[in-house]
């Protein structure tokens, strides 16, 4: 897939980072049986990583709204589901 660089993240977030977010798997059976850590999910090639330390994009920041310190997070790593977005609360 070939996607412009000003809707690439913005499709990706849609598509996959809002599953990515742990407090929607919360009371969420259906979703928690399918965004089981290490499920193969695209091929091996396939990375996503949330990164809200590169500066001067959409989404970065050096702390969150919770005071934690922004670091790179694989969601997928060599196509497997290796992480999740987490919040204190979760």
């Amino acid at each position: 897939m070939i996607l412009d660089s000003d809707v690439r993240g913005l499709f990706i977030h849609e598509a996959f980072g809002h599953l990515s977010e742990a407090d929607n798997l919360i009371g969420n059976e259906t979703l928690a049986k399918i965004m089981i850590l290490g499920s193969e999910f695209a091929m091996e090639k396939f990375n996503v990583i949330d990164d809200p330390t590169k500066t001067g994009h959409p989404g970065s920041y050096v702390y969150d709204h919770e005071g934690t310190k922004a670091k790179p997070m694989y969601l997928i790593e060599n196509g497997k589901l290796s992480g999740r977005l987490y919040s204190l609360q979760y």
